[in-house]
């Protein structure tokens, strides 16, 4: 059943100094009944844009895509070198850890050490140089999921 209590206008300018209004009205099954302040304040606004001569059109359905923002790339860190010049031997223990902690990581070189990056970026790039704190509760709950699961099997 559509969600009759989110209606969505975007206004957009476009570069010829006009606007593009995207209208993001669900539609009703037959039988319903369109008795939503929401709906009907965005049938009122509709009709009132519909009238201005800034607005050079609509667009019915979803609104349109956000712009992704540029990705940050932090900056080259002692801490971030100790992480990206890790070899692909170096790699091999933490792939195990990760694998008891239920991660699929497939048992070949490079693998392991693209599963082992992500694992290390990921820490990096949300605590910072605090990383390996983090990293450390991380492998400790993988050691307690591996030991509880290690355990029910023997039972």
């Amino acid at each position: 059943m559509p969600d009759l209590n989110r209606i969505t206008l975007v206004i957009e300018n476009l570069p010829d100094g006009h606007a593009q209004v995207h209208v993001d009205i669900p539609s009703p099954r037959p039988g319903m009944r369109l008795e939503t302040a929401a709906h009907a304040l965005a049938i009122d606004a509709v009709g009132w844009l519909g009238k201005q001569p800034a607005v050079k059109g609509f667009l019915y359905g979803m609104a349109p895509p956000e712009k992704a923002a540029a990705p940050v790339i932090p900056p080259l860190t002692a801490e971030l070198k100790k992480i990206l010049g890790l070899m692909c031997f170096q790699c091999v223990t933490f792939a195990e850890a990760l694998r008891m902690g239920g991660h699929d990581v497939p048992r070949k070189a490079e693998e392991e050490q693209a599963a082992v990056l992500h694992w290390m970026l990921t820490h990096y790039l949300t605590h910072g140089d605090d990383w390996r704190t983090n990293a450390i509760h991380d492998v400790d709950r993988m050691r307690a999921h591996w030991m509880a699961r290690t355990e029910g099997a023997a039972a």
